[in-house]
This record gives structure tokens, sequence and C-alpha cells, in this order.
């Protein structure tokens, strides 16, 4: 039996939305995709409700991120932005998780806000780990996952895998017997989740945003 020890750390989902989840930077980065790039005053005026200060904000640190790179024509002197390869390389989970929101029943149909109801779910970094572990281990026990787990108290555990089951995305089999035990699986839309965070691992790691933290030992 293969047993898995994830270390303490950020993780490839935790790393990608700290880029691209908040609502104004996926909004801007879809924009980039199906309008080819954008100016400050089309974005002021397609993102609702935005600041001058907030959009700047935002800008900058996609820029520093390096998910899209403002050019300025030399005739007219304008500025626009568009995405990088990295910024167009994120445009595939993005869509996943337009599709997940959709498919978990979110009624808000506009995809920045359903990037941010993914994100939510899971976003932080002990759902994607607990998502990971039992996608690869299932069915998984409660202690099996707080010893792979570095880090992971009894407690924050047990919230994550209620607010998990609740959410439809793990579910857990009771037996009984001289030594009962609960184990934990993925439901459809929990092993939908597994696919978007190997999505956005796999876009850290291609640019060098994750280090290695699993060890198998056999």
């Amino acid at each position: 039996m293969l047993e898995y020890s994830i270390r303490d750390g950020d993780c490839g989902a935790e790393t990608a939305f700290s880029v691209i989840g908040s609502k104004w930077a996926s909004e801007i980065i879809r924009h980039c995709f199906l309008e080819k790039g954008g100016t400050f005053s089309v974005f002021k005026r397609e993102l609702s409700g935005i600041s001058d200060s907030n959009l700047s904000a935002q800008l900058k640190k996609l820029r520093e991120n390096g998910m899209i790179e403002k050019s300025v024509d030399a005739e007219t002197g304008k500025a626009s932005f568009i995405l990088t390869q990295k910024g167009l390389d994120i445009i595939p989970a993005l869509r996943m998780m337009h599709f997940f929101a959709i498919d978990m029943g979110y009624g808000d149909p506009e995809p920045a806000s359903q990037i941010e109801f993914t994100r939510k779910l899971i976003g932080n970094k002990w759902a994607s780990r607990i998502i990971w572990l039992i996608y690869n281990c299932e069915p998984v026990r409660f202690n099996e996952m707080q010893r792979a787990i570095e880090g992971i108290s009894f407690k924050v555990l047990s919230q994550q895998l209620n607010r998990m089951e609740t959410n439809g995305l793990v579910k857990r089999k009771s037996y009984e017997g001289k030594v009962p035990r609960v184990e934990y699986s993925l439901t459809e839309h929990g092993k939908d989740a597994y696919l978007i965070i190997q999505a956005l691992a796999q876009w850290c790691k291609s640019y060098g945003l994750l280090k290695p933290r699993i060890t198998i030992d056999y």
C-alpha cells in the first residue's frame, strides 16, 4: 500500500489563486483573452464598479506576475495590455472553473463570480491537499489523512471535511463492527475539483512556482 506525505508549504491551487483568484484579476485576464488585449479606459468601462486606483493596482500585479504585458503604440502613444504566454496558459483552468461552478448549481452567470466561487471551495491549501490525497488513495480514513498532511490539526481537518461534505465534494461511509471506522471518498464534483487542482498545479510547475512537497513510501 502506498503512503503519501504532503509537506507544509504553498500548494499549486493556493499559489495560482493568489494570482488569478480575485474578481478583477480574472475579469482582466478573460477580457484580454476574448478581445486580444485592452486599454485602461476599456477595462474601466467593462469592469463595472472598479475604481481607477484598484484597476491600476490589479494591472500592476498582473504585470509583476507575468500574466500581462504593456505595449505602447509608437504613433498614438496609447498603452494597451495583452496576455503573455503565461497568461494564455491559465485559460484552460479558468474554463474548467466556469463549467465546474455551473455543474455545482452556482447561479451567478458572471465568469469572475464563478472563479471566486471555485476559489472559496478549493482554493485554500487544506482543501486542495485533502482532495488530492483522497483522489489518489480513496477510500481514506480520517487518521490516515491527518498523518499524511503535515501541519493539519484534528480540528481543522474535521472542519474541512464537514465543509467539503456539505458542499458535495466528499462523501463519507461509516462501518460498524468491533472497530468502527469512517472512510472518505470523492463525489463526481470532487473529482472535477481534483482536475482543476491538477491543472493549476501543472501551470505553477511549468513556470517554476511550485516546489515538490509530496513523498511516497512503498
